[in-house]
């Protein structure tokens, strides 16, 4: 399946982004719900075994075209390195 246009990020955002991020329990909190469908699924397939997904905030450009988003330090000081969030759908 192919997805063209806006459909591709839609897609991708609706069935993966929203899991990749997790809001941080209370101190003392214990039990509970999940806070996403991927948690405790470390090393577990979330995605075909042909998917990457990186998150970049070095890359400045893609395709020649200028990406929103990108920055040389954070707002910590800390120097942004690539990071590896899914590899072979892992």
């Amino acid at each position: 399946m192919l997805f063209e246009a806006e459909a591709g990020p839609q897609i991708f955002a609706e069935v993966l982004a929203k899991n990749l991020v997790l809001a941080r329990a209370a101190v003392g909190a214990r039990g509970g719900m999940p806070s996403s469908e991927f948690e405790g699924r470390m090393g577990s397939r979330v995605l075909p075994d042909t998917f990457d997904v990186v998150d970049d905030p070095t890359q400045k450009e893609w395709r020649g075209k200028a990406l929103f988003g990108s920055y040389d330090v954070d707002r910590e000081g800390v120097i942004p390195k690539p990071l590896h969030l899914v590899e072979k759908g892992r």
